[in-house]
């Protein structure tokens, strides 16, 4: 459990998506699989940023600028999450959702999601 309740529910409603992304890879819709995992990433990305760093969540309009900055600050598991959050975006909302793009990086990014979703829980809990 999160102390900020924005980023709990932010979190829950992570986790919830990237649920729905397994049942739809599962289904073979790996578009949608693609958007609901890319969804998880940002929430859990967003709740990440909003209980580390609040201060961070507010400074920038950009949730990819805060995790930057933090994760330029902290290093560690911090990076590892940033690179994973930055193949998200390009794979699975840029090239999976709008560009219709399928790659064999989309099913494998799509189950990795829970593992960004995990992490990122587990960093805003320590």
């Amino acid at each position: 459990m999160l102390k900020n309740a924005d980023a709990e529910a932010l979190m829950q409603d992570a986790k919830s998506m990237q649920s729905a992304a397994l049942e739809r890879l599962a289904e073979d819709d790996w578009r949608d699989a693609a958007e609901k995992t890319w969804c998880a990433a940002r929430n859990a990305t967003e709740a990440l940023v909003l209980e580390v760093d609040e201060s961070e969540s507010q400074r920038s309009t950009k949730i990819e600028v805060a995790m930057r900055n933090i994760a330029r600050r902290r290093g560690g598991e911090w990076v590892r999450l940033r690179s994973l959050y930055s193949d998200i975006v390009h794979y699975l909302h840029a090239e999976a959702l709008y560009e219709g793009a399928y790659t064999d990086d989309v099913p494998e990014l799509v189950r990795e999601g829970t593992a960004f979703v995990e992490l990122a829980e587990k960093l805003a809990q320590s």
